[in-house]
């Protein structure tokens, strides 16, 4: 009689002295393909969440490589090519994770989200803000 049970079947409608044949296996159906799709939902949101992890590891390791600053390389904010000027006395610049490089006084003269990511000198080894956030959350 119950070779599929449907999700919409009330048991109330079933008098409790009453014989249902096939209740019992339908029943037992339900349950094992209700439990074998719950551990392939967890198979696939641990998979998922490996995959998550491996490329927010690769972009956060392609993000904290060195910026190319040439003698060509323009000033994101003010835009003038000399950035770096062989044998005159340069203004420091300021390098993101994002790429961009700027004068310091571009920096402080731009916007405030542009001053508070400014970075030190090259060199001194600290990270933007944005940086460091993203370093916590790999090593937790």
């Amino acid at each position: 009689m119950f070779s599929r049970l449907d999700s919409t079947f009330n048991f109330n409608q079933i008098p409790p002295a009453m014989s249902v044949p096939g209740l019992r296996n339908a029943l037992v159906k339900v349950l094992r393909d209700y439990a074998a799709r719950v551990e392939l939902q967890r198979g696939c949101q641990g998979a998922t969440r490996g995959d998550v992890r491996d490329l927010l590891t690769f972009h956060l390791q392609s993000q904290a490589l060195s910026v190319i600053v040439t003698s060509g390389t323009n000033c994101s904010m003010c835009g003038k090519k000399s950035i770096l000027c062989p044998g005159t006395h340069c203004a420091e610049l300021r390098t993101f994770g994002c790429g961009h490089v700027a004068h310091l006084t571009c920096c402080l003269e731009g916007c405030g989200t542009a001053a508070m990511l400014a970075l030190p000198p090259t060199g001194a080894g600290v990270r933007t803000n944005v940086n460091e956030l993203s370093w916590l959350l790999v090593s937790k």
